[in-house]
């Protein structure tokens, strides 16, 4: 889809192709409201109201958000082993399950 506002096609830092467009119509001052999505997960979209368009969600692949969530998944491990010492097994076990993590860590 071609839009007024946002004008990538791919992401700018790892190049993946966008996959999802959306156009909601327009705003009263006449400015479309416009997201596109990529397949690394970086979402842009175009705010009439303020007149903007912004990133609203990163890339998943640049350095930095690689590093972020290895860092966030050391730090819920150490979580993760102090309530494994704390809480008897089935109270750890229904917190644990309810997490992303619980299938992670077995592969």
């Amino acid at each position: 889809m071609i839009f007024e506002y946002i004008k990538e096609e791919i992401c700018s830092d790892c190049g993946a192709y966008a996959y999802h467009d959306i156009f909601r119509g327009h705003h009263s001052n006449g400015e479309p409201f416009e997201n596109r999505t990529f397949q690394c997960g970086k979402t842009i979209d175009h705010s009439p109201n303020f007149s903007r368009t912004r990133v609203t969600k990163n890339c998943s692949k640049t350095p930095e958000s690689i590093a972020s969530k290895k860092l966030w998944k050391e730090k819920f491990i150490k979580v993760m082993s102090y309530a494994s010492k704390e809480f008897t097994k089935e109270q750890f076990e229904s917190f644990y399950k309810n997490t992303e993590y619980w299938n992670w860590e077995r592969k």
